[in-house]
């Protein structure tokens, strides 16, 4: 698949200013959440579905950000836009061996109010609740050139 070297298409665009994430609820493991239950914690939110072939290529490097940067302070949501519930897309997502512990269903429409028009679409939140960036497309999750974006996203105090 292309990558941001490839083409100008797959690149980071700064949310100038930061924009509050939105409200809404996801169903996680254990119940539900909000975006707002991980406010002091970075954190990268991943729009995909599964029947994203290009999302289902980078679910692998997100599994692995989350191990190499989660004692930093971010985490990774893998948010599905599947209709489906949660117990189906995660047994969906246990045949492929990855961990994704923070694997969320949408149920409240956070993905409208994002206004993401394209799959996999990823947005940084950075430790005070506002989204600084989003990358559009697939991508390699352990490439270097994250890692600037990453860790903006990570400066602040841990709440």
């Amino acid at each position: 698949p292309a990558t941001s070297k490839d083409s100008p298409y797959y690149r980071w665009i700064a949310h100038e200013p930061p924009k509050t994430a939105p409200a809404g609820l996801m169903e996680m493991k254990g119940g539900e959440r909000s975006l707002a239950d991980f406010k002091g914690q970075a954190v990268l939110l991943n729009l995909w579905a599964t029947w994203c072939v290009p999302c289902l290529k980078e679910l692998p490097t997100l599994d692995g950000l989350e191990h190499d940067w989660a004692d930093k302070g971010l985490v990774v949501i893998p948010l599905s836009l599947d209709t489906q519930p949660y117990a189906k897309v995660r047994a969906f997502l246990d045949t492929s061996k990855l961990e994704l512990p923070h694997l969320a269903i949408d149920k409240c429409d956070i993905s409208e109010s994002l206004q993401g028009n394209a799959l996999p679409i990823t947005f940084l939140i950075n430790r005070d609740g506002k989204i600084i960036a989003h990358f559009a497309g697939a991508t390699n999750w352990n490439d270097k050139q994250h890692v600037e974006y990453l860790n903006k996203a990570l400066e602040g105090k841990r709440r």
